[in-house]
């Protein structure tokens, strides 16, 4: 008999659809449990992904093949018992739900292959925030493209560089160590951004033949690295902040107002979603839409300038993740070169749009200052033109 509880079979459940790319019932995988003196080991993969729990605390030694639906039958918010048997080619399966007792019965599922990823030799330790890191890359890719293998992170093992790029921004982050010479590709995850991995884990990530391994507190993953795709040379786009025309120091509070705001300016369905950065003065993002007579404009009114008075084209999605990603400085090259947000570790970049287009002030215009210390965001009505 295999005990785990109702709370665990939620959370397995969850993260083996995340770590697997599990989206319909047809995709459900066979799950082993494995018990013994040092534990259960729960584990599954579908020859391109594979996941593996392991629960510490003696349990039966025996093993036994279960259907990934099981998890979804028995699944609750509680720490209740739940014990899992094998008998005469029947998984039963029975707990409490309050005093009345349950009981499910499934056929034993037929295994066709145990195979499992090689172990690597070595693993590397890296600091928690890789996972972050993984998830931030993986919502900069482009699983459509065809030409270039954009739907896959760029795992640099000569520099511990995290690179992704969907062709319009691009995204890397350095500071870990890889135990592997050259460059692999990772196709992205929904795992990496799960609330379910533990946060304060150090991450540790290893290589064996075709496959990547991480481990990360009592989870171990694997996928199968991507070895035909080809990746952009793109860090020739990165410049260096040195030489920026001019640069924008951003507070929190209005990287928060920026990320929050700006996607509900006038114009976000138009094509490239256009706002315009004017750095004359004051900080201002400005947009119009399509059917507008008069543009919006949002002051930054914690923002600071540095350099150069310019005014610039952008599309909007870009400047509001380089804010959402907590970036406070933001470096500009000239009004069509690639914009630059940069810190400690990351590089974030994405192309501008043409500058002949940009929003000039005007007195009609409704102008939004964003919050400071103690007071509201502040709204000015368009003047009236009588």
């Amino acid at each position: 008999m295999i005990v785990i509880t109702r709370r665990l079979a939620k959370r397995l459940k969850t993260v083996f659809r995340q770590a697997l790319d599990i989206t319909t019932r047809r995709e459900w995988p066979i799950v082993q449990l494995a018990g013994g003196p040092q534990g259960l080991r729960i584990r599954c993969g579908n020859g391109q992904a594979a996941a593996e729990f392991h629960l510490e605390g003696e349990q039966t030694d025996e093993t036994i093949f279960v259907p990934f639906e099981l998890f979804g039958d028995i699944e609750g918010g509680r720490d209740v018992p739940v014990e899992i048997q094998l008998h005469d080619e029947k998984v039963t399966v029975s707990w409490r739900d309050g005093s009345v007792p349950q009981l499910l019965q499934y056929d034993q599922p037929t295994v066709r292959s145990e195979h499992w990823p090689p172990t690597p030799e070595q693993f590397t330790e890296n600091p928690p925030r890789l996972l972050r890191a993984l998830a931030d890359a993986g919502a900069t890719t482009d699983p459509d493209s065809s030409r270039y293998a954009l739907g896959c992170i760029q795992l640099r093992g000569d520099h511990g560089k995290v690179v992704a790029t969907d062709g319009r921004q691009l995204l890397v982050e350095d500071g870990f160590e890889f135990p592997w010479d050259g460059d692999v590709l990772l196709p992205r995850s929904r795992l990496f951004g799960s609330k379910q991995l533990p946060e304060e884990e150090s991450v540790h990530v290893g290589k064996a033949d075709d496959w990547l391994t991480l481990r990360v507190g009592p989870w171990t993953f694997c996928w199968r690295l991507n070895k035909d795709g080809r990746f952009p040379t793109v860090e020739n786009h990165i410049q260096n902040p040195e030489v920026a025309v001019a640069s924008v120091e951003l507070p929190p509070s209005d990287r928060v107002f920026l990320a929050e705001n700006l996607r509900q300016m006038p114009g976000d369905d138009t094509l490239q979603s256009p706002v315009t950065l004017d750095l004359n003065g004051t900080v201002a993002v400005r947009a119009r839409g399509q059917d507008a007579e008069n543009p919006m404009e949002m002051v930054l009114t914690g923002a600071t300038r540095h350099g150069e008075p310019i005014r610039m084209m952008t599309d909007r999605r870009y400047l509001a993740r380089a804010a959402q990603l907590g970036f406070e400085r933001i470096h500009i090259f000239g009004d069509k070169q690639p914009m630059l947000a940069a810190d400690d570790h990351r590089r974030y970049v994405w192309a501008v749009l043409d500058a002949r287009s940009c929003i000039e002030p005007t007195e009609n215009m409704t102008r939004i200052e964003s919050p400071v210390p103690g007071r509201a965001a502040r709204v000015d009505p368009p003047h009236s033109s009588n």
